[in-house]
């Protein structure tokens, strides 16, 4: 996959975490409140949260596909 900043060709990988990951649209403090437009990835207790990403090394930029099965 080429990035979609600056074209280059991206690394394929997972985004990692030992504990859920989530995306909002509004930045959280440590008390996290979840709204309809947050999306929480599932999280395994003992593989973690793997989610399939790519990274462009040139620009920093990761980009996230996922589906259905790694949403909570």
């Amino acid at each position: 996959m080429n990035c979609p900043k600056c074209n280059t060709e991206m690394k394929s990988g997972y985004l990692q975490s030992s504990c859920e990951i989530a995306w909002s649209p509004e930045k959280r403090g440590a008390v996290r409140r979840f709204t309809a437009d947050t999306v929480d990835f599932s999280v395994s207790l003992i593989s973690g949260t793997n989610i399939a990403a790519n990274h462009c090394p040139s620009c920093k930029l990761i980009v996230a596909l996922y589906t259905e099965h790694d949403v909570i």
